[in-house]
């Protein structure tokens, strides 16, 4: 990093600050981790007189090359199959050395080399990857193949005319595709036994990813790392754990939540469970593997996580003969089934509703929210959103939200409609982007959203989300480049930056959901579907699982129905 990060300098050893270490699990795990890193990056800020509300060093850390050059990079390990990370080398481009020598050869014969060939990269990674000074190829994740459509070799480029996202929207295939902030050497993992999107040999079953991270080797070197990251800290509070949850990845995060539990007793784990939108219609086996491992996933965060907070733009859980249906807001235009999109959607929420532990001033702990919203065993909990925020450039918030204008959309699956507030236990809500000098008329008095939220587990921040390339090109019309609505806007470049609005919320409704997942896959008859058995998915077990996840409805259920 070439320029000096503002108030860096207080984030070295000593510090107080709050520290996490954030777990990405999975493929689409790593699109909702990219997006969410490259929106903290483009918030960094370098001017020394500025006043800054977020606390970086909460999630990233600060290192040294080997040429002495200080790097703040993200305090992430993220887990991936072979042939993922497309042009991403699996130490990063910030920590590059030397390619080791070439061993002895012990046959004296001909050899011939093979060497598969790699698709182009993005736009955006071209850019980045000059910028770095990137040439050296040998490092790289090879084992994605060409594409028939790449076969021309002709890559659509970006011109002065093209937004840079809408380019992207073509391009994006792998997550690595629009990252833009540098990883270092311990981050990625990757499972070699398993292929991306080998529909051969699918990773689709829980207990594939169990047995994967049992791996002798596979295991010692993630708890390794993620020792690593914990002795260097001075005050780890926590974890942040983004795992897929459909296929076989819940295994493996599974296995990471056990081994947090029981070498980090006393930290909170903030689960998100992230379930992605298929890519077309599933079969009967392939709706089954997916509700299976989804209980599965809930309930080893339930039992191991402080908090479990399940997230996708799909409106129902994945079920057998159901049509997906998908999350739709207002001035939002997005393609749901793009990774890259429904990426972007879950970033925002997750970005947001993070900030009471990430601000430097007064910040909430971790444990206490994760605390208050699990209270009585309710350790799943619901998510809202609202992207954009929707008020107007000439709209004050108080009258605003007087007007009934406030409409969070749930991003967690089956919940429907935002719950009544009697229904509503506990929450922890979240106000972002909106300029002071629209808060009231007058310019004085009580902070408005205090007083619509009750002041329960509510804050505030002037800080937007930031939203420029990569962040993909899916506001309306009407919203303007400070992302307020604008009845005539001319904006050229998109959307820089957005208000938004998110919330954590235990309520009836998730226990409902909870309850619909539960009815659904208590019909299903394991032993039907050989790939369970081949994970070591046995009926008894099976059995169990449905038990403990009816134990835990009945947390959200009122004493006297119980």
């Amino acid at each position: 990093m070439a320029q000096s990060l503002h108030g860096r300098s207080q984030y070295m050893m000593g510090s107080e600050t709050p520290e996490i270490i954030t777990l990405q699990i999975g493929h689409y795990a790593n699109f909702v981790g990219t997006h969410w890193w490259n929106i903290q990056e483009s918030s960094f800020v370098y001017d020394p007189s500025a006043q800054v509300e977020l606390d970086h060093a909460v999630l990233f850390r600060e290192g040294e090359t080997s040429k002495r050059e200080v790097t703040f990079t993200p305090r992430l390990l993220a887990v991936d199959l072979r042939g993922s990370l497309g042009h991403l080398r699996r130490r990063g481009q910030l920590y590059s050395e030397p390619a080791p020598a070439e061993p002895d050869r012990l046959w004296q014969g001909h050899t011939v080399r093979h060497k598969q060939e790699t698709r182009a990269p993005t736009s955006l990674r071209r850019r980045l990857d000059r910028l770095d000074g990137a040439t050296d190829d040998d490092d790289k994740d090879v084992c994605q193949g060409k594409r028939e459509e790449d076969e021309s070799d002709g890559t659509q480029e970006e011109d002065d005319t093209t937004p840079a996202a809408a380019v992207l929207d073509g391009e994006v295939r792998v997550w690595s595709d629009f990252l833009g902030t540098h990883l270092n050497p311990w981050t990625v993992h990757i499972l070699s036994e398993h292929i991306h999107e080998n529909t051969n040999d699918p990773f689709d079953v829980f207990g594939f990813g169990e047995s994967q991270y049992l791996r002798e080797d596979f295991r010692d070197d993630f708890e390794d790392r993620l020792r690593a990251y914990a002795e260097e800290c001075d005050h780890l509070v926590g974890f942040h754990v983004l795992a897929d949850e459909c296929d076989g990845f819940g295994g493996v995060s599974a296995g990471a939540l056990a081994h947090l539990s029981d070498e980090y007793p006393g930290r909170s784990a903030l689960v998100a469970p992230l379930q992605p939108p298929p890519a077309g219609a599933l079969s009967l086996p392939q709706a089954v593997h997916q509700a299976v491992n989804t209980v599965l996933t809930l309930d080893a965060a339930a039992r191991h996580a402080s908090l479990c907070t399940p997230l996708s733009v799909q409106a129902e859980w994945t079920a057998p003969l159901v049509a997906p249906s998908y999350r739709r807001m207002e001035n939002f235009e997005y393609k749901p089934e793009l990774p890259y999109h429904s990426g972007a959607v879950l970033a925002a929420a997750l970005d947001t509703i993070t900030l009471p532990w990430r601000r430097k001033r007064d910040p909430v702990p971790l444990y206490e929210v994760t605390s208050s919203l699990s209270y009585g065993g309710r350790t799943v909990a619901g998510v809202a959103s609202s992207l954009p925020l929707g008020i107007g450039q000439n709209d004050y918030l108080s009258t605003w939200l007087e007007g009934g204008n406030l409409k969070l959309c749930s991003v967690t699956p089956g919940v429907g409609a935002v719950p009544d507030e009697s229904e509503i236990w506990s929450s922890c809500t979240v106000l972002r982007g909106v300029p002071d000098k629209q808060l009231r008329p007058a310019g004085v008095g009580s902070d408005p959203w205090l007083e619509v939220t009750g002041r329960r587990a509510a804050v505030r921040l002037r800080e937007p989300l930031r939203t420029a390339s990569p962040f993909p090109a899916l506001f309306g019309p009407t919203v303007g480049r400070d992302g307020l609505l604008q009845p005539r806007c001319t904006k050229k470049d998109g959307v820089r930056a957005a208000p938004t609005a998110a919330a954590l919320q235990s309520s009836r409704a998730v226990g409902d959901s909870l309850a619909a997942l539960h009815a659904v896959t208590a019909r299903f008859n394991i032993a039907k579907f050989h790939r369970f058995s081949a994970g070591g998915l046995e009926t008894d077990d099976w059995a169990e699982v449905l038990e403990r996840t009816s134990d835990l409805v009945r947390c959200y259920r009122p004493r006297e129905e119980v």
